[in-house]
């Protein structure tokens, strides 16, 4: 026997409720009839499945993870883990190599520069290069220092919660 296909939680809000299932994406028969099976077992006021997806989205007020779980178990259909999951987000995927590149600058230059301050220096600079040359009237110049500030004072943040 074949096991359950695992389906992924994809949102939940209050009425709202996304599911994915990819081992299943493309089977239009199986998700037409997971369709018809949630209507007339939950009885749930809007059921939409998108087999080139692979995903149901159930609208109602009733609706409840806990529940979908219990009856796709139950029904033969899908394993729905409910378990939370340590899973890393976009923003991780962007601040872990950063962490790393931070570490590795202040390794080299013996702690006294950092990712921000060496970005604070650089647009400072760039913003007396663009000042040098004349350009007065374009944004570079003044949005580097802007930037700069900004980094600046974020660095001053971040030190004094340490």
């Amino acid at each position: 026997m074949d096991p359950l296909p695992e389906v992924r939680l994809c949102h939940f809000s209050t009425g709202r409720l996304r599911i994915r299932i990819d081992r299943r994406r493309g089977d239009g028969a199986y998700f037409q009839g997971l369709q018809k099976k949630l209507a007339a077992h939950c009885g749930y006021a809007a059921i939409a499945t998108n087999p080139v997806t692979g995903s149901v989205l159930v609208e109602d007020v009733r609706v409840s993870p806990a529940e979908v779980a219990s009856f796709g178990r139950e029904a033969g259909l899908f394993e729905l883990d409910l378990a939370p999951r340590s899973r890393r987000g976009g923003v991780q995927n962007i601040i872990s190599p950063l962490k790393t590149v931070d570490a590795n600058l202040r390794r080299i230059t013996g702690g006294t520069l950092d990712v921000p301050s060496a970005v604070f220096a650089a647009l400072v600079i760039f913003g007396v290069i663009e000042i040098l040359r004349g350009n007065f009237k374009t944004p570079p110049w003044y949005t580097a220092f802007w930037y700069a500030f900004g980094v600046f004072t974020k660095t001053l943040m971040d030190t004094r919660e340490a």
